[in-house]
């Protein structure tokens, strides 16, 4: 579960609504599952590695659609947390400054799977990567469908977000514009 320390309360309280829904998708079923029983590792991991974020007096408003670039930047940073993958590793995160990340959208995190080895895309618009080299409707088409030109339908752990909003998408062309590794 991914920890949002700097979504909006609008959205959290979103997220809790869907949650609490009739939705069929998150319904309790009658599954009897045995009780949890953390390793030893487990239990170091989590008195001495991950601590919970503290929580903040304040947190982000959401940006209005109109500032694309704040809304892309709130996208990238907050709500879908692109920078996870697209940034140098899985450890590296830092939660509260996300450009603060090792290799913020650089790219570079390694994914094993079964036939081989996925390596996640700069999302920099440096001019080198591949994605910098893609119009805003080619990222439209990369991000909601998962089509890229001349190459197969993305793999797993990347997948397409239908449900995002073209205008959504195309606030976050324009914010890794903006941004361009600065």
């Amino acid at each position: 579960m991914p920890r949002y320390v700097i979504m909006a309360d609008e959205d959290i309280n979103a997220m809790i609504a869907y949650l609490q829904s009739d939705d069929q998708a998150v319904q309790a079923d009658e599954t009897a599952h045995p009780p949890h029983k953390p390793s030893l590792l487990a239990k170091g991991l989590l008195s001495f590695v991950i601590k919970p974020s503290p929580y903040k007096d304040q947190y982000p408003e959401k940006p209005s659609l109109d500032n694309e670039v704040a809304y892309g930047k709130y996208l990238v940073d907050a709500q879908m947390g692109c920078y996870f993958c697209h940034s140098a590793g899985l450890d590296k995160w830092d939660l509260e400054n996300p450009e603060n990340t090792e290799g913020y959208l650089g790219g570079g995190t390694l994914f094993a799977t079964r036939k081989d080895t996925i390596v996640s895309l700069s999302l920099l618009m440096d001019g080198n990567s591949e994605v910098s080299k893609w119009d805003e409707a080619t990222f439209i088409g990369a991000v909601k469908y998962g089509q890229r030109p001349g190459k197969p339908a993305y793999q797993k752990p990347m997948h397409p977000y239908p449900l995002l909003d073209s205008l959504e998408v195309g606030a976050i062309y324009t914010y890794l514009n903006d941004y361009s590794g600065q």
